[in-house]
């Protein structure tokens, strides 16, 4: 099970998600010490609006309180290792400057992981499933595919500093497309508001980056 999993089971969804919203915090760091980047008001700007809109649109009441204090290191190391991984990603392309390559690397080294665990989990080897639902999951990985690859020509033409916290407002994605889909969210004034911020934080990193 997943750091970012498990910490979503014991802390419950509210708190995993605004702990997860650190990570642009992290690109930051990773990215002035790694890679020399600068830090200028208009990405400074941009990384606190993202992180205000997802905290604003996952900060919900919850009475529970009943989890042990280390259990919050549980989606801020979810959080560190997937800015690393990113980071790990960003080094390799200044080394081999192909995207798809990158892709291609990543998702087979995945692959080989993923049967390993598959092979060694409990219960029956063999998929016992068939459906619609198969050919969703393959539509899936050629998105997840898409996206992959996408992010790493961002990462490769931009700075780290400033492609994280534009990944990390997918949580505003994620509301949008759960309206659309499965009608179970709906459109407040509070995710409104997220929008609004989320747009003018967007438009000040990519004013930054044509400057």
């Amino acid at each position: 099970m997943s750091l970012a999993i498990s910490g979503n089971k014991i802390l419950g969804p509210t708190l995993q998600s605004s702990l997860a919203s650190t990570g642009p915090a992290f690109a930051a760091v990773l990215g002035i010490f790694v890679f020399g980047e600068q830090l200028t008001m208009p990405v400074t700007i941009g990384i606190a609006g993202i992180t205000c809109a997802v905290l604003l649109q996952n900060n919900k009441k919850s009475n529970s309180r009943d989890w042990p204090i280390w259990a919050i290191s549980l989606p801020l190391a979810a959080v560190v290792l997937r800015v690393l991984g990113q980071t790990f990603t960003k080094i390799g392309l200044i080394e081999i400057a192909d995207p798809f390559y990158a892709v291609t690397v990543s998702t087979v080294t995945s692959a080989v992981v993923l049967v390993v665990l598959y092979l060694v989990r409990p219960g029956p080897k063999l998929p016992v499933e068939s459906g619609k639902g198969v050919y969703l999951f393959g539509a899936a990985g050629v998105v997840i595919a898409i996206g992959l690859y996408t992010l790493n020509v961002a990462l490769l033409q931009g700075e780290l500093i400033e492609v994280i916290p534009i990944l990390s407002t997918a949580p505003i994605f994620s509301v949008i497309w759960s309206v659309i889909v499965f009608k179970r969210e709906r459109i407040t004034s509070r995710f409104l508001v997220c929008i609004v911020i989320v747009a003018i934080s967007i438009s000040a990193i990519a004013l930054d980056q044509l400057n």
